[in-house]
């Protein structure tokens, strides 16, 4: 069971490593070099309105990635994760299912809120079957990536060679 909760919480992190993997992409692409910091790409900051509208037909795609809610779980598991200890993989004691990877739910993550209007701690998320969440996460995603690289092509297509045709 060890190796399996190892392997689940890797996939959560490299899942999330995807929004911020395409901003970098973009943030290249788009050469956006001269407005913001390596240290500062993230898919939510591309995002941001004095961002957004240099992203042109991009813009929906990346939304599309990160702007989901099963994407909102990968962020605050891998957030928790990295700040607060790992949200272990619980077995679920339940009969339905004999197998015991069917069973493997992620555990209740809780967020705790600062600011004045949502003080206090927060359970997110709670009792999410983990083989059947990452299975619909990871086509999703692919769908979203096929899209995005044939944008990606299409507007490479049209930048203008560097390289001299004789």
């Amino acid at each position: 069971m060890f190796y399996l909760r190892k392997h689940v919480i890797e996939c959560m992190q490299h899942l999330h490593a995807i929004g911020d993997t395409t901003a970098y992409a973009l943030y290249h692409l788009l050469d956006l070099t001269q407005q913001l910091k390596p240290s500062q790409v993230y898919s939510h900051t591309l995002l941001m309105e004095k961002y957004s509208s240099q992203l042109g037909t991009f813009k929906s795609s990346l939304e599309e990635l990160i702007n989901n809610e099963r994407f909102a779980y990968v962020t605050d598991f891998n957030n928790q994760a990295k700040h607060k200890g790992l949200a272990l993989p619980q077995l679920a004691l339940s009969i339905d299912e004999e197998d015991p990877v069917q069973r493997l739910f992620f555990g209740s993550i809780t967020k705790k809120y600062d600011n004045f209007q949502r003080e206090g701690v927060r359970h997110l998320h709670p009792n999410i079957p983990i083989v059947q969440f990452l299975s619909d996460e990871i086509h999703r995603i692919t769908d979203v990536h096929n899209e995005l690289a044939q944008k990606i092509m299409g507007y490479l297509v049209q930048l203008p060679s560097r390289i001299p045709l004789q």
